[in-house]
């Protein structure tokens, strides 16, 4: 008898497309989702075949007196998850 030989199930079946990441991005303060998308564009580069990027708008106006230094006009809207209740917030990020 010749020797039987087992096939390799990888050749035979063919691998299925394994589902990408569902990835939530969520912006810092005074940010917004737009912003922070084009800030993370390197890494959207390299994932991009294994991850979904969703990317969303905090609900209400940043407050403090520190947004006078921020050009909406090229960031977009200054937007926060939370306000504080005194508006004296510093900047951590520019």
């Amino acid at each position: 008898h010749a020797p039987r030989h087992r096939a390799d199930p990888a050749i035979i079946m063919p691998q299925q497309p394994q589902p990408k990441l569902k990835l939530l991005c969520l912006h810092g303060y005074a940010q917004n989702g737009q912003f922070f998308r084009e800030r993370t564009g390197a890494v959207r580069k390299q994932l991009k075949s294994v991850c979904e990027f969703t990317f969303l708008d905090a609900p209400r106006p940043a407050t403090g007196e520190f947004l006078g230094q921020i050009d909406e006009a090229t960031r977009g809207a200054p937007l926060g998850w939370y306000n504080t209740r005194d508006g004296n917030r510093p900047a951590l990020s520019s």
